[in-house]
């Protein structure tokens, strides 16, 4: 069970991290932008988002923009990830024309209206604030696969371990047996229990790595 709980730990790391997103940045250090610009908008999906995910998502996205000389689509990336995270900052050695972008995506602290009438100070105009995704609920069928499957593989392999030792027994009782055609009796049925441990071992390993997934998959 120690093999199965790593396993469990390694799939749960994994799906702690947006794939999409980072292989938006390998393709924009790739100077491949247009394919970050696909694979960034795909990391929008992503169910565990969180504030400080989507505003990263922006930020490369504008900077995917910026590498295309999208000044406009660049500035709006730009501010919406000011926005959403106001602390983000640009990755080091950006050039001079990404930073005046960066700025001009500064959102705004607010602004002064005035009635027609007389001019009357106001309360500044705030940002909207943006609201993050609805965190994806567990996903149940995929937990009661998982289990089952767990469940299925450790009963599979257990019978497939049962029936490679059995191949050992029954090779010893054939070496021990003295007549003839009951040796040779032994020999098949060892052979049969060599064949079916062959068999259930793989599948009950395939099930137990498939449950450790859709376990992970589920939370």
């Amino acid at each position: 069970m120690s093999g199965l709980a790593a396993l469990l730990a390694l799939a749960l790391a994994a799906a702690s991290e947006n794939p999409d997103l980072a292989k938006g940045k390998a393709a924009l250090r790739g100077l491949e932008p247009t394919l970050a610009l696909r694979l960034l908008e795909q990391a929008r999906t992503w169910p565990r988002n969180g504030p400080g995910d989507l505003a990263e998502i922006e930020l490369y996205t504008g900077l995917a923009h910026a590498a295309l000389a999208e000044e406009e689509q660049a500035v709006a990336s730009f501010r919406r990830a000011r926005t959403l995270e106001p602390s983000l900052e640009l990755p080091p050695g950006s050039s001079p024309r990404i930073a005046r972008w960066w700025e001009q995506a500064a959102p705004p602290e607010g602004s002064r209206v005035a009635p027609p009438a007389a001019p009357v100070k106001v309360a500044p105009a705030m940002p909207a604030p943006v609201e993050a995704p609805e965190p994806a609920r567990p996903r149940l069928w995929a937990r009661w696969l998982g289990l089952g499957a767990l469940l299925a593989g450790a009963v599979v392999g257990g019978f497939g371990v049962y029936r490679g030792l059995e191949v050992g027994t029954l090779g010893a009782r054939a070496q021990a047996e003295p007549r003839v055609a009951a040796a040779e009796a032994l020999l098949g049925r060892a052979g049969d229990s060599a064949r079916w441990a062959n068999v259930l071992m793989p599948v009950g390993a395939v099930l137990l790595v498939g449950g450790a997934f859709a376990l992970a998959f589920s939370f």
